[in-house]
């Protein structure tokens, strides 16, 4: 099973793209949160949610969003419920496995592990390596509902 879950991986690639300040533009970047935040999300579903259960998106990573400095960001985000255990540790440790064997070891790298204090609550989170533009935070959530939760956010980048 470890080999399944560690050999699916993000098949798109990385757009670069440059701007008039020699970096990559919001749009470049969320183009590509969007690709990694619904193949992320589509998978973890596939693996983890019990048959018949969607996601839902709760923002597509289609809008700017103003930050301070005056630049902006784009943010993907998207949950499901997963099938309750009573093996907590279990569970959050195998939807951890299955996540992180979809990120792209080439692209993404884990930037906070898994805490593992809480016993209803796991997060980590995994940044692009190529510049950090994108941020992943994977939130997996117990108890009589259990949950699945990915955000993805780009950095302030210019428009």
């Amino acid at each position: 099973m470890r080999r399944r879950l560690a050999g699916i991986a993000l098949g798109s690639t990385l757009l670069l793209g440059t701007s008039a300040c020699g970096g990559p533009t919001v749009s470049e970047v969320g183009s590509q949160l969007q690709r990694d935040g619904s193949e992320v999300l589509t998978k973890a579903v596939e693996t983890e949610a019990a048959d018949g259960v969607k996601p839902t998106i709760t923002e597509d990573g289609s809008k700017d969003e103003a930050c301070p400095d005056g630049k902006v960001k784009r943010v993907y985000a998207g949950s499901f419920p997963f099938e309750p255990n009573s093996d907590v540790d279990s569970t959050f440790d195998l939807a951890f496995k299955s996540v992180l064997g979809q990120l792209d070891n080439e692209r993404y790298e884990l930037s906070r592990p898994p805490d593992s204090d809480d016993l209803n609550r796991r997060e980590f989170v995994a940044t692009s390596k190529d510049d950090g533009n994108i941020t992943l935070t994977v939130t997996f959530t117990a108890g009589p509902a259990p949950t699945f939760a990915l955000r993805g956010e780009t950095k302030c980048l210019s428009s």
